[in-house]
Formats: structure tokens, C-alpha cells, sequence
């Protein structure tokens, strides 16, 4: 939802959000992971279900962990 009063060029915002993203990746020896639909990560991908493999694996380790420590904080 739009906030009034607060314009943001989604675009420039995206922009900066990349190079930021890219430079840390970088540093870190690191890629952005390809994605199933464009083959590229796209953000809100997750949102419509869209995930990949290794996302399926971590998630399940995930819930593994807190079904098996009930009542833990993280």
C-alpha cells in the first residue's frame, strides 16, 4: 500500500537494492541462486509459491528444528 505523502520510484528503489545486494554477494563469494520461472531470482517469487530446491530442504530442517525444541526463542 502506498503511503501518502511518500513517493518512491520503485524502480531507482530496486536499482539501489541490486547494487548494494550484488557488492555484498561479491565480497562474499557468492551468487544470487537461479530461479525457477525466468531463470533469475525475482523478489515475490516466494509469496506465489514459486521456491527453490534448496529452499524446500531448508525450510524442512527448519521445521524440524522447532517441532523438536518446542517453546524455544531464536
Amino acid at each position: 500500500q502506498p503511503v501518502e505523502g511518500l513517493d518512491v520510484e520503485l524502480s531507482a528503489l530496486e536499482r539501489a537494492w541490486q547494487e548494494r545486494i550484488a557488492s555484498t554477494l561479491d565480497a562474499a563469494t557468492l551468487t544470487v541462486p537461479e530461479g525457477p520461472r525466468t531463470g533469475a531470482w525475482t523478489a515475490g517469487a516466494g509469496r506465489q509459491g514459486v521456491h527453490t530446491e534448496s529452499f524446500g530442504r531448508m525450510l524442512a530442517e527448519m521445521q524440524h528444528l522447532h517441532r523438536s525444541h518446542p517453546g524455544t526463542s531464536w
